[in-house]
């Protein structure tokens, strides 16, 4: 069993019930509310965090070749109401396929627990190293989680099997076994 890469990309990502609801109080009080409130509650949500990030260096980074690394930033580049006006359009897992299956949203959901848990504590590591760009690792400890999420949402039959066959044998020998060859693991892992 192969996964096509296609499937895997970032396009439109449902995003949790809750991250939704908490966007849509803030919407209402857009005038009061400012970037770094709003990016808590986004990298609370590996999957908003994902399309966010993603959108943004879609739309920014073909226009000037910067990267965009910080939700906040994105935000900031988004503007403010702008972003909420878009964020209510955005789907919301629990309302989608996906969302339906209670073992896809289970794994999605402890996925995602797992995925903040490692991003809170790469931010707390590298404020304790003084390191000015904290968020930028908290993203990337978030982000890890990524292909995993996405095969979750978008090949919820591989995500299944591959999390069989974990429990059979080593995670490397499991992701050979389900998604191919050493090479073909590493095209989608990354």
């Amino acid at each position: 069993m192969t996964v096509s890469l296609d499937r895997l990309q970032a396009g439109p990502l449902p995003i949790f019930r809750h991250t939704h609801e908490m966007l849509a109080a803030f919407a209402s009080r857009r005038d009061q509310i400012g970037a770094r409130e709003i990016a808590n509650e986004i990298l609370a949500d590996p999957l908003a965090t994902l399309y966010l990030l993603h959108s943004i260096n879609l739309r920014v980074g073909e226009r000037s070749g910067a990267e965009v690394n910080t939700v906040e930033h994105a935000l900031m580049m988004h503007g403010i109401s702008a972003f909420l006006d878009a964020a209510k359009r955005w789907p919301i897992l629990e309302d989608i396929p996906a969302g339906f299956n209670p073992r896809v949203l289970t794994a999605l959901q402890k996925l995602s627990r797992r995925a903040q848990h490692a991003a809170w504590q790469a931010r707390d590591f590298a404020v304790l190293h003084s390191d000015v760009r904290a968020e930028e690792v908290q993203v990337a400890a978030l982000l890890h989680f990524a292909p995993e999420l996405l095969l979750w949402l978008r090949s919820p039959e591989t995500a299944i099997a591959l999390d069989r066959k974990r429990r059979k044998t080593t995670t490397g020998e499991a992701e050979i076994t389900v998604l191919g060859s050493p090479q073909n693991s590493e095209k989608i892992v990354r």
